[in-house]
């Protein structure tokens, strides 16, 4: 099942791709282009404007990143293809270190040590606190005969 954002962003794209040039639109082949016309969203009205930009317009995220991925594939040339590429795969080096660096096994297990040190650290606090404070034997015999005479 489609989600209604999904094609919404088809919509725009079939929309955007009537304005391009036939000979790119003909680089992008017909199975991908049915696709995105078979899930297009016939009740979205969207206008599409050649002299404004796609941010200007509001085009939806998910469609300028379809057309990107067009462009990639399709109409850029060598040279493009391949600096977007490698700034893609920087992208992604780059996310993995961060999640590396957040979930780290040895970074996740000594905080999850300290965590527990310190929360065992409090339990006993709280223990020793809340235990009644041992008497000694005299005094409670002794506590035990007053009461008994009821001296108090």
């Amino acid at each position: 099942m489609v989600t209604e954002d999904y094609a919404n962003a088809c919509a725009e794209v079939v929309r955007i791709l009537d304005y391009i040039p036939y000979r790119d639109y003909k680089k992008i082949p017909k199975d991908i282009i049915l696709h995105y016309e078979k899930n297009a969203n016939s009740n979205y009205n969207f206008e599409y404007d050649i002299t404004r930009s796609l941010d200007e317009q509001n085009v939806s995220k998910t469609a300028k990143t379809i057309i990107a991925i067009f462009f990639r594939d399709y109409w850029a040339t060598p040279e493009q293809r391949n600096k977007i590429l490698n700034y893609e795969k920087y992208e992604s080096i780059k996310k993995e270190k961060l999640k590396k660096e957040k979930y780290n096994i040895d970074d996740i297990f000594k905080k999850n040590e300290d965590e527990l040190i310190e929360n065992t650290r409090l339990n006993n606090e709280k223990n020793i606190s809340i235990m009644p404070q041992k008497q000694k034997m005299y005094k409670i015999i002794f506590e035990k005969i007053l009461n008994f005479f009821k001296f108090k």
